[in-house]
């Protein structure tokens, strides 16, 4: 029998004791380097702090405007406060206004401890990694985030994000990926979207994700309106980027594209993953929450992870350094910011970081009606940045097999674009025709070939246009200088 659910049979306490104390029973629902909430019975409580007789939900909050504690007040009842964050019983969730605070259920179901040590993947150079960054187009991300915002509104408990997620699904099996699944954990709540790309050579796994939904300020209840343009069409649009580039090329790991709900009613969608899937041997995991807002020039991104994780914040920021060419950043090591979904797999001993463009969200249409492009999102640049991030840190952990981009066609046939030297190489099985452009879309060069065609037009970025058949295909080819 689970020992929470003997704890709570039994009469289990909710109990305060302070980072670094071992107590001698109970069950761990909380863990940072300031504090340690837990479960226990009556007999394990000497040395705690008591709370009360363990009754959930439970939420963690962080107030981040003036009058949040107020807010939390109106809901329920507080029973515990950090220097910075606030633990209250959720009684009365249709009050909760969440413009002013960040919130994260506690979990149900004891933490779990990582033991298993990192493998933190081949740090050296990889043009074929160079290559996938180059990929990352700007106005293909902006239309995913033009997207998402059009269904009006993503809260979860509405049946527009319903149709966000079918439409995530859709494009992600447009990609040919291996599996694509709604993950549907609860009636009342859009379901998660998951895309599977199958590694080649190991069962280990790196995910990328971001959260679907969206509220303007009442997330229990279904909002008409919430587009949800920065918070978080901005990341989920990063995932969806991702996706598109990685998607033609073999990797050694196991690649899954995660777009995931429940998240603004503390981490729903997430918590269901992450213990459903705590056995999985999953190397990394990405997420990116709100990356299109700037109140500096430029916006420095923050990189948030525990200390557990800290080894995978570093190797983001190489990354940066390595294949996007720097950008002011934050290395951010907060056990106690697990306010995104990247806690629920904390919670399950996995190494995870969030990509935000401020901890402390400046962002004054933060969780409100006017989160839409130009207002909440409007800073591309930002934004871009950030999913080139995304793409060369998966990359970098999923490691890269050969140098080939893969595309097939509806009839089995496959077409290859290899990159090398000065230019690259079109590979089609049969008498094909290739037109390549350059990024303004003037045609440079156009010719038939059978099996192989090579093109060296320079250092550069192209489109290729490969006729095979009846069927067309538009690929993206970088020359490197």
């Amino acid at each position: 029998m689970n020992i929470l659910l003997f704890l709570l049979a039994e009469g289990g306490f909710l109990a305060i004791a302070p980072a670094g104390f071992l107590p001698r029973g109970g069950e761990i629902l909380s863990y940072s380097d300031e504090i340690c909430v837990l479960v226990v019975s009556e007999a394990d409580t000497a040395g705690l702090f008591v709370l009360e007789e363990y009754d959930p939900p439970y939420y963690w909050a962080r107030v981040i405007r003036e009058g949040g504690l107020s807010d939390l007040e109106a809901a329920g009842r507080i029973l515990y406060r950090t220097e910075k964050d606030v633990l209250f019983r959720l009684e009365r969730p249709e009050a909760l206004y969440t413009g002013r605070v960040m919130i994260k259920r506690l979990p149900e179901a004891p933490l779990e401890l990582n033991v298993r040590p990192p493998d933190r993947g081949n740090k050296s150079y990889n043009p074929v990694i160079a290559q996938m960054v180059s990929l990352v187009d700007s106005l293909r991300y902006l239309r995913f985030v033009d997207t998402l915002q059009g269904f009006i509104t993503r809260n979860s408990h509405h049946s527009q994000c319903g149709l966000a997620a079918g439409y995530a699904k859709a494009y992600l099996e447009s990609l040919g990926l291996d599996t694509v699944y709604l993950e549907n954990y609860s009636g009342s709540y859009a379901p998660n979207v998951i895309g599977i790309k199958y590694g080649k050579e190991s069962d280990s796994a790196v995910i990328i994700c971001g959260h679907l939904d969206a509220t303007a300020g009442s997330p229990w209840y279904p909002e008409p309106v919430a587009p949800g343009a920065d918070d978080n069409g901005s990341g989920s649009a990063v995932v969806l980027e991702a996706a598109t580039v990685t998607a033609g090329y073999n990797f050694r790991r196991e690649i899954r594209y995660i777009l995931l709900t429940g998240e603004e009613q503390g981490l729903v969608g997430s918590d269901y993953y992450a213990s459903h899937h705590s056995l999985d041997p999953i190397v990394g995991v990405l997420n990116f929450d709100m990356v299109g807002y700037s109140d500096n020039n430029p916006e420095p991104i923050d990189i948030i992870g525990n200390d557990n994780s800290a080894w995978l914040v570093d190797s983001m920021i190489s990354c940066l350094g390595t294949y996007v060419g720097g950008w002011p950043h934050y290395r951010l090591i907060d056990g106690s910011f697990w306010y995104s979904d990247h806690g629920s797999f904390w919670d399950r001993g996995k190494y995870a970081l969030c990509v935000i463009e401020d901890y402390n969200v400046p962002n004054p249409y933060y969780h409100s009606r006017g989160d839409t492009i130009g207002g909440g999102f409007e800073d591309l640049k930002l934004a871009w940045t950030c999913a080139k991030l995304g793409v060369a840190t998966l990359a970098a952990l999923a490691e890269p097999l050969g140098s080939s981009v893969e595309e097939k066609s509806s009839s089995g046939q496959s077409v290859r674009l290899i990159s090398g030297g000065a230019g690259f190489t079109i590979l089609a099985p049969g008498l094909a025709s290739a037109r390549v452009y350059d990024v303004s879309g003037r045609t440079l060069e156009e010719r038939e070939f059978v099996g192989e065609a090579k093109f060296s037009p320079g250092p550069g970025v192209y489109l290729v246009r490969v006729r095979l058949g009846d069927e067309t295909r538009l690929l993206k080819a970088a020359v490197a200088r």
